[in-house]
């Protein structure tokens, strides 16, 4: 890849910008459809997952803005650190997201004992990347498989509830990572990029853009028809 004014990968760096104010856009967004409903009394349990959610997306995307700037010959260490396990703790409370919601686990006692495992997994996970091995290909591999527990988990309660039209978002989402993804496990031919600049994995991020925005457009639409059929007003 071609550097440009300076900057080693301006094509991922571009791409995790976009996606970074992607999420800061729709947490306002999340906040103007769906939080005045808390105001009149309507109880919306999982506001705090998907802040933490979008909190956790933001820093990782920060870290991989700056990480893409640099070569990894370079003092790029930490920010490279920063950007693979923000991926994977992402990653990691997204299933727990999903295991909280889709089982309609809504008190405080039940969020914190359904963490648990989803805590202890990661720990597992920096300690490895930490003092046993910095392995970029078992990284890539845990992050897959966490890719696919997601998407299988949401898949089955959206069949299960395909008569909601909102459902129609993660299916769209889906479609997006899965036509991304190969960007990301393949080179490209020839040299290996488009115009010199774009990548498979500079590719790869810009997948992230519209798959936030239409992730966000299933979520706040789940949000609203939780709270219009849990109403206690």
């Amino acid at each position: 890849v071609q550097s440009l004014w300076g900057i080693d990968e301006p094509a991922s760096v571009f791409f995790s910008f976009a996606d970074l104010l992607a999420h800061l856009s729709v947490c306002f967004v999340y906040v103007k459809k769906v939080r005045p409903f808390s105001k009149r009394g309507q109880v919306y349990p999982y506001h705090w997952v998907w802040f933490t959610y979008s909190f956790l997306w933001s820093l990782t995307y920060i870290s991989s803005t700056y990480f893409h700037t640099q070569s990894i010959t370079y003092n790029a260490r930490v920010p490279e650190r920063m950007d693979y396990f923000g991926v994977t703790a992402t990653l990691t409370f997204l299933n727990y997201a999903g295991l909280v919601r889709t089982w309609g686990i809504n008190r405080k006692r039940q969020f914190a004992i359904a963490a648990v495992p989803f805590l202890l997994f990661y720990l597992r996970y920096l300690y490895f990347m930490s003092f046993v091995l910095f392995d970029y290909g078992w990284h890539v591999d845990v992050n897959m498989y966490l890719a696919i527990l997601h998407t299988l988990q949401w898949s089955v309660w959206c069949f299960r509830n395909r008569s909601r039209s909102y459902t129609k978002w993660f299916w769209i989402t889906t479609a997006i990572i899965a036509g991304a993804t190969p960007f990301e496990i393949f080179e490209l031919p020839g040299d290996g990029t488009l115009l010199g600049h774009f990548d498979g994995h500079s590719l790869w991020h810009a997948a992230g853009f519209p798959s936030t925005l239409t992730w966000h457009a299933f979520v706040i639409g789940d949000a609203l028809w939780y709270i219009a059929h849990h109403s206690k007003l």
